[in-house]
């Protein structure tokens, strides 16, 4: 076969990638999945039932239908049914009120939770703006008590659960590209359009200029990865006197941004508004100014075992510690801040994220001074300390060994912000270098392996990989 019929039918695969992918976004698609499993009551995380769906397109709506059914002689006396359902990870919960180790951060993003029994009839989860990507649940049921338990087992009872996924994808029609203008009509008979933008340039900070033929107010509504709406939305502008801008945070690349434009006073569409709105991109370089952090990006090592990795810095510019290491040094004379992007996918969704500091005064420092360097974890993009989600925010003293851990961590490309941080006096904080040393991980289960009466196992659940504790004795 020549290189030109290689080129061809590479070419040809690539445009049916393309044209599925346009067909899907302009609407005409209808998402639906249907499982049917044998579900177990809950003993630990290996006793539940793991499904996975995908939702390939911007949706308003999104319905997850279930219908549970029993095989053999039952009794009415089962417990609950637990269903929980995660957008880009597996669930993490605590149905028993178990404690996790103290260093975990154990706070989820877009996660639901169902419980029933019989006495409801098809229940059904509704989610308004689902996101875009991967959805996880996790079902079981309560431990019954010990009568019906032998009783079960006489009569052979089995529990099933029936789950079917339905959502429309939502035309969007008009794609934004940046630095090229694009023209809008909203009319009597359409007041309302959407628009989307994918980011492919990571770490910048993206401007939304709009220039209007008419006075009257305009709503802009700007979500990640989702449709907006009134209720849901991330960034919200009112375009007034004909012109507005918006900025969106620094966003890293990979991401679907969706737009809703809409004039809510019909009596301004007489006659129909135009608009020309361009999109444009501030590249960050080495400041911090309007919140632009410059990141690093990291090399994942994989090692021998599921989850086993080490997340590398590498670092393109000229530094003292220049390569691949994970130690820096941070003052006040250049107000160090320090950002390292990371990227978490299906190769080690079922682990533990951890990070590992200690950080060291520098000898001549007085140990007097109140120095410390504070971070943050964040997802899609970076962030400071003071815009942080609490449970995401790090602190690590002088002189100290800090450990933070993410159990099953969502899909998406992560940062840590490492930021320097000083209470003392002028003269203090100048001359007061803090060095911290750091490492990103991934591992089965727990660094501890589970404790002296656990052992770490690797399950599958409907084709979906996943580490977990049992317990072996005690």
């Amino acid at each position: 076969m020549t290189l030109e019929i290689l080129l061809t039918k590479s070419l040809s695969i690539e445009i049916e990638r393309l044209s599925k992918q346009i067909f899907c976004f302009l609407g005409r698609d209808f998402g639906q999945h249907y499982s049917r499993i044998r579900i177990f009551e809950y003993d630990g995380y290996s006793d539940a039932k793991f499904l996975k769906f995908n939702i390939h397109g911007p949706t308003k709506v999104a319905n997850w239908s279930l219908t549970f059914a029993t095989e053999g002689k039952c009794s009415n006396q089962f417990a609950n049914i637990h269903f929980y359902l995660q957008s880009g990870a597996y669930p993490l919960t605590a149905p028993r009120n178990e404690s996790f180790p103290q260093a975990y951060i154990t706070s989820r993003h877009n996660l639901f939770k169902l419980i029933f029994n019989q006495t409801l009839i098809n229940p059904l989860i509704q989610i308004n703006s689902p996101s875009i990507g991967t959805w996880f649940a996790m079902t079981f049921i309560d431990r019954l008590s010990s009568t019906v338990e032998s009783k079960m087992a006489k009569t052979g009872c089995n529990f099933y659960l029936s789950t079917w996924l339905d959502y429309q994808v939502v035309p969007i029609t008009l794609a934004l590209i940046l630095n090229e203008p694009i023209q809008i009509e909203l009319t009597y008979n359409k007041p309302s359009i959407y628009a989307s933008y994918y980011t492919l340039i990571g770490n910048s900070r993206i401007i939304i200029l709009s220039e209007w033929s008419n006075d009257c107010d305009i709503i802009i509504l700007i979500k990640t990865n989702s449709l907006p709406n009134l209720s849901l939305y991330d960034y919200k502008t009112v375009c007034k006197n004909k012109t507005c801008s918006i900025e969106i945070d620094q966003l890293s690349a990979f991401i679907w941004i969706y737009f809703q434009i809409t004039v809510y006073n019909l009596s301004c569409l007489t006659n129909p508004i135009h608009s020309e709105i361009i999109i444009r991109s501030t590249e960050c370089l080495s400041s911090v100014n309007n919140f632009c952090i410059q990141s690093y990006p990291t090399r994942r090592i994989m090692f021998n075992y599921y989850y086993d990795f080490l997340y590398v810095p590498i670092y393109a510019t000229d530094r003292l510690n220049r390569g691949s290491t994970s130690s820096i040094t941070l003052n006040e004379k250049d107000s160090s801040i320090y950002s390292y992007e990371f990227i978490v996918d299906d190769r080690n969704l079922g682990g533990t994220l951890h990070f590992d500091f200690e950080s060291r005064i520098a000898p001549f420092v007085s140990s007097n001074v109140n120095v410390s360097v504070v971070g943050c974890i964040s997802k899609y993009r970076p962030l400071l300390f003071n815009r942080c989600e609490h449970d995401y925010k790090i602190i690590i003293e002088k002189n100290s060994i800090l450990i933070r851990s993410i159990p099953y961590p969502e899909m998406a490309l992560w940062y840590l912000t490492l930021q320097y941080a000083c209470n003392g006096s002028i003269n203090e904080c100048q001359n007061a270098s803090l060095s911290v040393m750091f490492q990103i991980s991934s591992s089965q289960c727990t660094k501890q392996q589970c404790g002296t009466y656990g052992v770490c196992r690797i399950l599958t659940s409907q084709q979906n990989l996943f580490s977990t504790c049992s317990c072996i004795a005690g």
